[in-house]
């Protein structure tokens, strides 16, 4: 596969890509000099004349790259339109801030899925320290949902504890999780 333009993070610093097939047959995009060994990827099945988003890996991410939301960005602004492809059908997606950008993408999530569930992503609060957004339940599968696998990826706010930590009348905003989405 031929190389790919630059990503530009959030921050300005422009990095290199590089379009690559993983052994399974995955596409992958890997972010950095060496290929071999890149700082980040992303990857994504192709299916036609569909690119399905699969998923992406950046440890230790600064956090002034934004980078879940820079990498997703280049994957549908430039990526896909570069392939000549469309987005097509995700692989179920757990991270509450990357199933909200891809709904800005015009994305649905399957509401059909037994795994699914619909969450109350919750305000940051400047008296807690968090690395992971806290979330709280409203419907859909809450074994999946509280299930101890995930808790890398939010943290679980109990509802009965809403009106004493999150005093206001809409507190979250309503995301799903823990399901695939489509174009």
């Amino acid at each position: 596969m031929n190389d790919l333009p630059p990503i530009t993070f959030a921050n300005g610093d422009r990095v290199p890509a590089h379009a690559r097939i993983a052994p399974s047959g995955v596409e992958r995009i890997m972010f950095g000099e060496n290929v071999d060994k890149p700082m980040a990827r992303l990857s994504y099945a192709r299916l036609g004349k569909k690119a399905c988003f699969a998923g992406m890996l950046f440890r230790d991410a600064p956090s002034d790259y934004r980078a879940g939301t820079s990498m997703l960005e280049y994957f549908f602004e430039e990526v896909t339109p570069a392939l000549g492809l469309e987005p097509g059908n995700t692989s179920v997606i757990r991270k509450p801030i990357i199933a909200l950008l891809l709904a800005e993408y015009g994305l649905e999530p399957d509401v059909t899925s037994e795994t699914w569930s619909h969450v109350g992503l919750l305000v940051q609060r400047d008296t807690i320290l968090r690395n992971r957004p806290a979330l709280h339940f409203i419907e859909g599968n809450e074994s999946e949902f509280n299930d101890d696998r995930h808790r890398r990826y939010y943290d679980i706010i109990p509802n009965r504890e809403l009106p004493y930590m999150y005093p206001l009348a809409s507190p979250s905003r309503r995301v799903d999780i823990h399901t695939s989405y489509t174009p």
